[in-house]
């Protein structure tokens, strides 16, 4: 018996043995040998279909290029046709795509105030120095003394406040 079969994660799996392999950017048609089915157990193999004996990995690849969009492949649609013309069983016909990278922020700018704040410039001053001036700051523009772990998380929770009013 033959299967459509993909790893789950960004890894090739190679059955020695038979000289068989799933790739880790595509599923493939992997005869279901011992090591494929051990691999499906450990979860690291997610079997998509049971195909016909027919069915070839060269098949399956032109079913991927005649999906392609540009030059993206459309991976559900490619194993949805597939398994349409070839399969037996179909376990499942979804293929979850990679999610994609959440965009760079433009800049890393801190966030701002809805007010112009003037921090004292701490370059150049000893520890004790600059917490004293921090905490001159934080009573002057919040009326929070910074002198315990508490009246730190509340001067934090003014600021957070302070920016989400924007």
């Amino acid at each position: 018996m033959k299967i459509l079969a993909e790893t789950i994660g960004s890894f090739t799996l190679q059955d020695i043995m038979y000289g068989e392999t799933i790739p880790a950017h595509r599923p493939a048609v992997v005869p279901s040998t011992n090591f494929f089915q051990a691999r499906m157990g450990l979860g690291q193999v997610k079997m998509l279909g049971e195909l016909v004996e027919s069915a070839t990995d060269a098949e399956f690849k032109e079913f991927i290029r005649e999906t392609i969009t540009d030059g993206v492949p459309d991976m559900p649609l490619a194993v949805e046709s597939f398994l349409s013309k070839f399969g037996t069983v179909v376990v499942t016909t979804k293929v979850e795509p990679e999610p994609e990278p959440e965009p760079e922020p433009e800049s890393e700018s801190e966030p701002s105030l809805p007010f112009d704040l003037q921090m004292p410039d701490l370059s150049g001053m000893k520890a004790i120095d600059a917490k004293e001036a921090l905490n001159l700051f934080a009573i002057e523009h919040f009326d929070v003394e910074l002198d315990t772990k508490k009246s730190v998380q509340a001067l934090t929770a003014q600021v957070e406040a302070l920016i989400s009013k924007e």
